[in-house]
């Protein structure tokens, strides 16, 4: 049904909020907080996938309402702000429970190259949105290290991470499985997890892992004004 999307995104949302409600141990959202730790990653997103729908990736007209601003509908709009909302949401309510105090700046470095090679050779299979997904994952965790927010660094970060993973194969595997989403099979490596492009993941990680860079940040100065 062509409501379908929309209420994926409804549901992500009601998520975390219902939660901080209904669980007397969860901490509750600062909406102004989380507004500014989104929406610049969001832009972002909104602007590349405007760029590339129709050559990455086209969405299906089964499941989604037809209102475009330019090329993309409302609801893969919506996708930048619901999904980061709940990763947020379960970071504030995980991250002293998971902290240690391990960390080792050599493995930013270590990811920095390695995702680099990884999107060179990419180019040059011509696999243009692995490339791409690569390389703003790389720039993420460039930020990461320049604001000194150094999340890529810690262990525990790691465990988020997988979380992550776990929820992005919830998440897309939705909109894969239906298929929401149809993809240029020419321009990915077509490795899957199940219906989801191991693209997806990256991109996943890419977009939540810059979102609590940020909320880390802002939240840190906030506390020592």
């Amino acid at each position: 049904m062509r409501i379908e999307y929309l209420l994926f995104n409804l549901f992500i949302f009601l998520g975390p909020v219902l939660s901080s409600y209904i669980y007397k141990g969860a901490k509750k959202i600062d909406y102004i907080l989380f507004f500014k730790a989104i929406i610049i990653p969001a832009i972002f997103f909104i602007i590349w996938d405007e760029i590339v729908t129709g050559y990455f990736w086209y969405f299906n007209n089964k499941y989604i309402l037809g209102l475009n601003i330019i090329k993309l509908p409302i609801e893969e709009m919506l996708f930048f702000f619901t999904v980061p909302f709940a990763c947020l949401f379960l970071w504030i309510n995980i991250e002293e429970k998971i902290k240690k105090s391990k960390e080792n700046n050599s493995i930013s470095f270590l990811l920095i190259f390695s995702l680099l090679l990884l999107a060179i050779l990419s180019l040059l299979f011509g696999k243009f949105y692995s490339a791409n997904v690569l390389l703003v994952l790389c720039a993420v965790i460039f930020f990461d290290i320049i604001i000194k927010t150094k999340l890529f660094s810690k262990y525990y970060f790691y465990y988020f991470l997988t979380i992550v993973f776990f929820l992005t194969f919830l998440f897309n595997g939705y909109l894969t499985a239906r298929p929401v989403v149809i993809y240029n099979e020419l321009l990915k490596t077509n490795i899957n997890i199940f219906t989801i492009p191991i693209e997806d993941f990256i991109y996943g990680l890419a977009l939540v892992s810059w979102v609590v860079i940020i909320y880390k940040k802002i939240n840190f100065s906030k506390i020592n004004k």
